[in-house]
């Protein structure tokens, strides 16, 4: 399987999967697709392990299905053509003699539900600094600076 494999409505499945731990049928089939068209794509996908079906019946992704799909530009629900770099926001702020850490909870796959500080992907042609200065903005609504 490659990029060019993969169906609008497989990106579509993997794309919801990516925010919750599991989901059952009727909540990934959405869009009201019939429903041996959609078994089919949930039966490539699983083919493919990038899912599987979960102890409770639902279903989830495989590590690799974790992989796979957080390369997804979530909003085109399409594979990102980007570098393997990210960037971790370590925020920082002193009150009196006290340092505080901003923290916060994966809402995504991979790691969802995990706590952690702000990290994101470099987008192609993005600055690490500049990267960094829009995840912050993005996942706190605060203004920062980057000091190294």
């Amino acid at each position: 399987m490659n990029n060019n494999d993969i169906h609008p409505i497989q990106s579509n499945i993997l794309c919801r999967l990516l925010f919750v731990t599991e989901a059952g049928f009727s909540n990934l089939n959405t869009d009201k697709i019939n429903s041996d068209q959609f078994s089919f794509h949930l039966r490539q996908l699983v083919g493919w392990k990038l899912i599987e079906k979960c102890e409770s019946g639902k279903y989830c992704l495989t590590t690799k299905g974790k992989e796979y799909a957080n390369r997804f530009d979530t909003e085109n629900t399409e594979v990102e053509r980007q570098p393997k770099i990210g960037v971790l926001v370590i925020a920082v702020r002193n009150k009196g003699k006290v340092k505080q850490y901003l923290m916060q909870q994966r809402l995504k796959q991979p790691y969802f539900g995990y706590w952690g500080f702000v990290t994101g992907k470099v987008k192609w042609g993005e600055k690490a600094e500049e990267t960094a200065l829009r995840e912050f903005k993005e996942e706190s609504n605060l203004e920062g600076e980057v000091k190294m």
